[in-house]
Formats: structure tokens, C-alpha cells, sequence
């Protein structure tokens, strides 16, 4: 196996108008879909069922608007 070079992404996104109604871990797997699609490499657990490593910041209440949370994905 090669090795590869990972690197963090830091996103930066706001959650405003009808999207404060997404839930915390609605918004993690939209991110971690549009980053798959994207091409975007990302560095998968090796269970079961592989997943994304990804950390947010805290998450925002349902109904609360955020204008910047904070998410790395590597």
C-alpha cells in the first residue's frame, strides 16, 4: 500500500433561511455526501460500515440560525 499525504479541510458554511430547520447530524451527512461526490478524497474508518472521519463544531439548535460553523473533513 502507498503512502498517501492527507490533508485537513477546514469548511466554512452558514445554516440560514429554511436550512435552520436541519437537524445537527442532517447537515453532517449532506457535507459528507457532497464531499464523496465532489471526488474529494477523505480518510474512511475501516469497520463494518465505513464512514468518513469529519469533526463540527458544536451544533446549533433546531430552528437557530448559524451563519459561520466549522467543520474539518480529512
Amino acid at each position: 500500500m502507498q503512502d498517501q499525504k492527507w490533508h485537513e479541510i477546514r469548511l466554512r458554511f452558514s445554516k440560514t433561511g429554511r436550512a435552520k430547520y436541519i437537524g445537527h447530524l442532517d447537515v453532517n451527512r449532506v457535507i459528507s455526501r457532497a464531499l464523496r461526490r465532489a471526488g474529494i478524497p477523505l480518510w474512511f474508518t475501516e469497520g463494518y460500515n465505513p464512514h468518513a472521519y469529519m469533526r463540527f463544531s458544536l451544533g446549533t439548535a433546531m430552528g437557530m440560525e448559524a451563519n459561520l460553523p466549522t467543520g474539518l473533513a480529512g
